[in-house]
């Protein structure tokens, strides 16, 4: 619902697009539509039909090779993983990339940082941390056999 942000994405993929499209050319020199071409921002509904999840919702496919830094609403950088979590509100820092790797062109997304905002229902299962394994039995010589 936030058509905003959903518009501030797309302006950001088209931009890397229209700046780095040169770098999608083919052998023949050939640079392909945006629209042929693999995107970071995708619709639910096309990209994952058979998930709920991802019903009637815009999503950025993004990755980092680093970890990305994690903030709280204050601010503070959160050194706890579990904290930031797939269903919790927040802001992210990111930039689109082109690529063009062994015949595999698009538009990628880099994922800088994310800034907490506020929970929300954890999507596609649990939240696990090291804590679910506080309290069990410590004889590991049962699961290693």
């Amino acid at each position: 619902n936030d058509r905003a942000t959903v518009k501030a994405l797309q302006d950001g993929q088209r931009a890397a697009y229209e700046k780095h499209k040169d770098r999608l050319k083919n052998k023949n020199g050939s640079i392909p539509p945006m629209e042929s071409i693999k995107l970071a921002i995708r619709d639910g509904d096309l990209d994952r039909p058979d998930d709920p999840v991802y019903a009637n919702c815009i999503f950025v496919n993004a990755n980092s090779e680093q970890k990305p830094k994690l903030f709280d609403v204050n601010g503070n950088e959160v050194m706890d993983n579990s904290e930031i979590y797939s269903g919790c509100y927040g802001k992210v820092a990111v930039t689109f990339f082109v690529f063009n790797t062994n015949g595999n062109r698009g538009i990628g997304c880099h994922l800088h940082a994310v800034q907490k905002i506020r929970d929300g229902e954890p999507l596609g299962g649990t939240v696990v941390t090291i804590a679910d394994f506080m309290g069990q039995d410590d004889d590991d010589e049962d699961i290693l056999g």
